[in-house]
């Protein structure tokens, strides 16, 4: 069955429209859940995730965790896949490769953005982009590490698009450190939150109008203490208004919880700019993405492993996304 939906999805991509809409794109984020390959690597705590270790992970599950992913991004399609990806809990380039170029995610024409960062998992945050839409102008990576030594998290991924002739697109993609750990991993929250923020402002303090999306996995709620630290007169958090509907893009103890959000600068959504913002940020799903919650009713995102019991599904979170359109 899920061979002949992968079949299916190389059909209908073949066969969209080559003219996608150029005064549009889409932008999203997907938390991969452990988006491991099957190799050990010694510098990093990956050895669950190998073919001698407790879950039993090889070549044959990675393989069928990427054509998951890939089926994720097709059933998007508007026409297309999102045009930018951000991306978190992905291993290496390597994984990475492996979906963009022996995928039918290839006939999109993706390039990767991807660095090692520091985490003691070895999960990072990356990027694909469409490069026949858009063009790379920079990209850099800011570690939190730099700050506090003993913070071993993932790095902030910044990313400097042209899309046309003359629009300028700023994209911070993120994964802040979980709640393990209590009120300590909340300081670290707080501390990654405050660099993202200098970032940020340093694009606002030369043009208040710029274009700037933020994306990631924030691992607390719009109303956080670390989210708040982005609060202020130029940004909105776009999931705040779906926080309020007990809405989520996760399930953690039976309850939907919004940790997956964008975060804009509101020149997108005042139109001081030619680039605005369509409406607001979507939770994506689809019925294969999700099972049935037997515990606590309703349905959850169907996950890779429950517990060590391989569950052959795709995340525990579910993909978000908002669009831009350009005025002609």
């Amino acid at each position: 069955m899920a061979r002949r939906c992968i079949v299916l999805l190389m059909v209908i991509f073949c066969c969209a429209s080559s003219k996608a809409q150029k005064d549009s794109i889409r932008i999203a984020f997907y938390n991969c859940e452990n988006f491991y390959d099957s190799f050990r690597d010694s510098t990093i705590n990956d050895a669950d995730y190998t073919p001698d270790g407790p879950r039993r992970w090889n070549y044959s599950r990675f393989l069928a965790k990427r054509n998951g992913i890939f089926k994720v991004f097709a059933s998007m399609s508007s026409p297309t896949p999102p045009e930018i990806i951000g991306l978190c809990e992905v291993e290496n380039r390597f994984v990475l490769n492996k979906l963009c170029y022996e995928t039918p995610l290839s006939k999109f024409e993706y390039a990767v953005v991807h660095q090692n960062s520091s985490d003691a998992r070895g999960i990072d945050v990356a990027l694909i982009y469409q490069r026949n839409r858009l063009r790379l102008l920079d990209y850099r990576y800011f570690n939190p590490n730099a700050i506090d030594t003993s913070l071993r998290t993932r790095s902030i991924l910044y990313a400097r698009f042209k899309w046309g002739e003359f629009d300028t697109l700023h994209v911070f993609v993120n994964h802040l450190p979980s709640k393990l750990g209590g009120e300590r991993s909340n300081k670290s929250r707080m501390l990654v939150a405050r660099l993202l923020k200098s970032k940020v402002d340093s694009i606002l303090a030369k043009n208040q109008s710029a274009s700037i999306v933020v994306t990631g996995d924030f691992n607390d709620l719009p109303q956080s203490d670390a989210l708040n630290t982005l609060n202020d007169s130029l940004l909105v958090n776009l999931a705040a208004p779906l926080a309020t509907e007990d809405r989520g893009s996760i399930k953690f103890d039976g309850t939907w919880e919004l940790i997956d959000q964008f975060i804009v600068s509101r020149g997108l959504i005042n139109g001081d700019t030619p680039v605005m913002l369509k409406g607001g940020q979507t939770i994506y799903s689809s019925p294969f993405m999700l099972e049935d919650d037997k515990e606590n009713g309703g349905t959850k995102p169907r996950r890779t492993y429950n517990g060590y019991r391989y569950n052959g599904g795709y995340s525990d979170h579910l993909p978000v996304f908002i669009e831009l359109i350009r005025a002609l």
